[in-house]
């Protein structure tokens, strides 16, 4: 079964989250939209150069102001395959762990699209930017959905861009194993944004939560983690494991990525 990473695109839906920000679902990833002082910031690009079109076509249809800065959160492809066919001499922005782009291409596309590089490295754990008249913090505590993840705080909003970190999909975090994500990390780095004085969370996948509904994510993840410790030192396998503790359930969605899978495998895995 695919996972909400790899269906095929969704017709497009805008929603406000405040009078000049917004985000789009559909055509993968869900994107952000900050609308400055004389031009659009957008947060992750959709995962085909069509799905890239079709948020351009829904900017405009928002504001007149041109895209001029895009700032990605990780590197799966639902993310930024839709780069392709944004403006030339724009801003892009990622993390420096990246900035090679090497995510796998999920089964539905025929060929790998375009792979647009960014035009900006952030090294730091915390950046603050000033974009076209708005405040931005960049944040990255630890590898968690993937190595390098990377949230963006709007402090005046108090909207906080989550990527795939939040996943509606999953009561716990959904973590890319195979990225070098991390159970440790998705923990400190969700503690992190709780701690943040932001009243909207905006998931990868899934409508905008609250702080309470991100806590709750939070806690069934410290309490997976505690239970697959327990369960491994009384000698369970992992399908025993997975039978008791299995986010999402059996058949609903990708459960070598479910948190409780992820976490028996770092506790058994030989060093990297």
């Amino acid at each position: 079964m695919l996972t909400a990473q790899q269906v095929p695109s969704q017709p497009f839906q805008v929603h406000q989250l405040s009078p000049t920000v917004y985000w789009v679902e559909g055509g993968g990833g869900n994107s952000g939209l900050i609308v400055g002082d004389k031009g659009v910031i957008v947060i992750d690009a959709k995962t085909t150069p069509g799905d890239g079109k079709q948020l351009l076509d829904s900017i405009a249809k928002i504001t007149s102001n041109p895209v001029t800065t895009v700032i990605l959160t990780h590197r799966d492809i639902d993310h930024i395959g839709g780069l392709a066919s944004f403006p030339k001499g724009i801003q892009i922005i990622a993390h420096q762990v990246d900035a090679g782009f090497d995510a796998p291409i999920p089964p539905f596309m025929k060929e790998k699209p375009t792979i647009i590089p960014p035009t900006r490295i952030i090294t730091e754990r915390n950046v603050d930017l000033t974009v076209d008249g708005v405040k931005l913090e960049l944040l990255h505590w630890a590898p968690a959905h993937t190595s390098g993840d990377t949230i963006v705080y709007l402090p005046a909003q108090k909207i906080v861009f989550a990527g795939d970190i939040l996943d509606s999909g999953f009561a716990a975090g959904h973590i890319h194993f195979d990225q070098h994500g991390s159970s440790v990390g998705w923990i400190e780095t969700v503690k992190g944004m709780v701690d943040l004085n932001a009243d909207q969370y905006l998931p990868g996948h899934g409508n905008a939560e609250n702080k309470q509904a991100v806590e709750k994510h939070l806690t069934v993840a410290e309490t997976e983690h505690a239970q697959v410790q327990e369960m491994l030192s009384d000698g369970k396998t992992l399908d025993e494991i997975l039978t008791t503790i299995s986010d999402p359930p059996p058949g609903k969605g990708p459960e070598n990525d479910a948190f409780a899978a992820v976490v028996y495998r770092e506790l058994t895995a030989k060093p990297r």
